[in-house]
This record gives structure tokens, sequence and C-alpha cells, in this order.
């Protein structure tokens, strides 16, 4: 008979991999976290502050505009649409005229047949308190110039005019 040589069966030997080394996780740590914060409030104020000096600027440049057609209608509603009640103009001769009422009688004296046209664009500060304008006007005289205003709340409190053609005042002789 054929003997069965019986064999031991050896376990299979087990290879041992190294555990890794523990590494150290990062944590939220309070200050990246506050850090984070902080950056996310600053963008999301300077977005909102842009935004705000968006609809100022556009604010000036529209009003700079109602203001040259306010002039060619010489209407005082259409003036105290864009003046405030106690505006300060400026005019080209350097003569102060205070007061809506003072302003509307200044364009009615300018004469019927007084036109004011806008040439070119609106220009405006990056807060938009002061828009630039340029303008052609005829009927009292002919000629062009430039209208600078300074916005508060809504309404022009100031305005300067330059005209080129227009004589500056000469001073007091002593």
């Amino acid at each position: 008979m054929i003997q069965q040589e019986r064999v031991k069966k050896a376990p299979a030997p087990i290879e041992t991999i190294p555990a890794p080394e523990p590494t150290k996780q990062p944590g939220s740590s309070p200050w990246l976290i506050g850090g984070l914060v902080i950056m996310t409030l600053a963008l999301l104020a300077l977005g909102s502050w842009t935004m705000y000096q968006r609809l100022q600027k556009s604010d000036a440049e529209g009003l700079a505009q109602s203001a040259v057609a306010a002039w060619d209608s010489a209407k005082p509603g259409a003036l105290a649409q864009v003046y405030d009640p106690a505006a300060v103009l400026v005019d080209a001769n350097g003569t102060k005229i205070v007061g809506l009422d003072a302003i509307a009688a200044a364009v009615a004296d300018r004469g019927p047949n007084f036109t004011v046209t806008q040439v070119g664009g609106v220009t405006t500060t990056s807060d938009g308190a002061y828009a630039t304008t340029s303008y052609r006007f005829s009927g009292d005289g002919q000629g062009i110039g430039i209208s600078v205003i300074k916005v508060v709340g809504g309404k022009i409190v100031r305005q300067w005019t330059f005209e080129p053609n227009t004589a500056a005042p000469t001073p007091a002789a002593k």
C-alpha cells in the first residue's frame, strides 16, 4: 500500500507592513477661521462700496445732462428738479447767483432764443460728488463753455461755468 506521507502544512508567512507614522492632520485653527471670515467681510464691503460709487457716479452724470436740458428749456420747474433751493452758481463773468429763483431769472435773462446743447460726454469724479460737461450755446451770444457741478443729495448745490469767449472780471482799481 502506498503510504501517504503526511506533510504538515506550515502557515504562510505573513508579511507585515509597518504602520505609517501618524501625521498631524491640519486642524481648524481659530486664527485661520478668523482670517477667512475677515477676508470675506472685507471683500463684501469692497464690493458694496464699489456698487455705491457706481450709482453715485451715474446720478451725477444724469444730473449734469438734466441741468443742460433744464437750461435749454428755461422752465423754472425743470431747474427746480436739478438745483437745490439754496444752490450757488458762479457764472463765466465770476458773478455769484444764489438761490433757485435767482438762477431761474438768470436763465430767463438770456433771452427767448437762448439754447444750450451738450457737447461730448460727462466726466465725474470717482465718488460722484462732481461732474463736468461741455456745452454749446446760442441766442444771447454764441459760444462754448464748460460747466462743473457739485452734487449733494441728488441736487446741484454749486456750479461753476467757464466760457472762453466771456471776459473775466477785472480787478477793482485802487
